[in-house]
């Protein structure tokens, strides 16, 4: 009998804002098709759901920026093939951002998603180089999802 190995993607997403209302088996889906479009078998993942105040906690303590944020990425590693990490989204950033474009708020929290787990697998956009990269990237991956990446991509 042949054996059909499903990679294990695990993606938690939890709550912990009121700010809107989310869909989060949708944003576990953005997740696990994002890794599996990298290559990725095997993943522990969790997404945390934050308003403002929270994310900005997050990046004071963690990144010394004492000001709200759209995504934080924190990896902890490739153990044993399972790639490790936590990203944490502000939907409230998501809704005030998805408002301004036009777009859903599930389409942005869909790109803050994709964003955090690129950094999990080594992107980078500290130099313009390696964020045309990152952010090719990103494209082909919302499209591939159905989102409107020119909308979304566009940090005017």
């Amino acid at each position: 009998m042949a054996s059909t190995h499903k990679p294990r993607l695990r993606v938690a997403v939890v709550n912990h804002q009121d700010c809107a209302r989310v869909r989060r088996n949708r944003l576990r889906e953005v997740a696990q098709q994002t890794l599996q479009s990298e290559g990725v078998s095997g993943a522990a993942i969790g997404v945390a759901l934050l308003d403002d105040k929270a994310i900005r906690e997050l990046n004071r303590r963690h990144l010394n920026q004492d000001c709200p944020t759209d995504v934080l990425a924190f990896g902890y590693g490739n153990e044993d093939g399972v790639l490790k990490g936590d990203i944490a989204v502000s939907v409230e950033t998501a809704r005030r951002e998805a408002e301004r474009r036009h777009v859903s708020i599930e389409a942005e929290l869909a790109l803050y998603v994709v964003h955090g787990l690129l950094h999990l697998l080594g992107y980078d956009d500290t130099s313009p180089r390696k964020r045309r990269r990152m952010w090719d990237r990103q494209r082909e991956i919302l499209e591939a999802l159905g989102y409107p990446a020119d909308q979304l991509l566009d940090r005017k």
